[in-house]
């Protein structure tokens, strides 16, 4: 964002968000105001661009760092230069420890997918392309965290074209807990015919976790010990 941009939200005491709906903004309160952390750190899964619709970059602009996942290649470039505290790794997220898969970079790239499925029915649609398809290694979201964390992050942020409620529905709690979970739980409509994705929000509650708010693409979580 730009100085004068930032300047017209502090003169006039708006909060700074970048958010697709402000979930940093909510995620911001809890860890303030709740948890009162002097100390934070991340998992972004399907980070996409460094800072625009992105829902940890307010937390890095605060001087805090995490990790980043993203399969597009050429994104990952673009947020090793712009979060370079970041750790950024060029995979994707997936259901067992298979060694690689197809990512279909569609146009616009914010709905890139693993999903064939959800690539051929985009283009079906008319409004949307495959722009090339990869091939990118892939890891389950509990090795990533054993892998580039001392102990549990303390947000984790998922947004995956297609593969959200899997990912989320994988999680070890016996292993990990974080604090706050911010998750897609609506599938992508161009006509806002989106699916609600009830199973997160089920498997998250009867994990102990409490629906702190929703912003109705994302659903926000936070533990119910806090």
């Amino acid at each position: 964002m730009a100085f004068k941009d930032k300047l017209i939200y502090k003169l006039f005491g708006a909060k700074l968000t970048y958010s697709q709906c402000g979930e940093d903004i909510i995620i911001d309160h809890i860890l303030k105001n709740i948890l009162k952390l002097d100390v934070i750190d991340y998992l972004d899964i399907g980070t996409n661009h460094p800072r625009h619709s992105n829902n940890t970059y307010k937390f890095y602009e605060q001087g805090y760092s995490g990790v980043c996942i993203e399969p597009n290649p050429d994104l990952v470039k673009l947020i090793r230069k712009e979060r370079p505290r970041d750790k950024c790794l060029n995979i994707g997220v997936s259901l067992n420890e298979d060694s690689q898969t197809d990512f279909f970079i569609m146009n616009p790239h914010t709905l890139s997918t693993f999903s064939e499925k959800d690539a051929r029915e985009f283009e079906k649609e008319g409004t949307h392309t495959i722009s090339k398809i990869i091939k990118v290694k892939l890891s389950t979201i509990n090795s990533i965290i054993s892998e580039n964390f001392e102990k549990c992050p303390d947000v984790i942020s998922i947004d995956v074209e297609g593969l959200n409620e899997e990912i989320a529905l994988s999680f070890d709690f016996n292993r990990y807990r974080p604090k706050i979970f911010c998750i897609e739980t609506i599938t992508y409509s161009d006509k806002n015919e989106g699916k609600r994705l009830n199973s997160i929000i089920d498997y998250l509650l009867n994990n102990n976790y409490k629906l702190y708010a929703d912003t109705n693409i994302n659903s926000i979580f936070l533990d119910n010990k806090y």
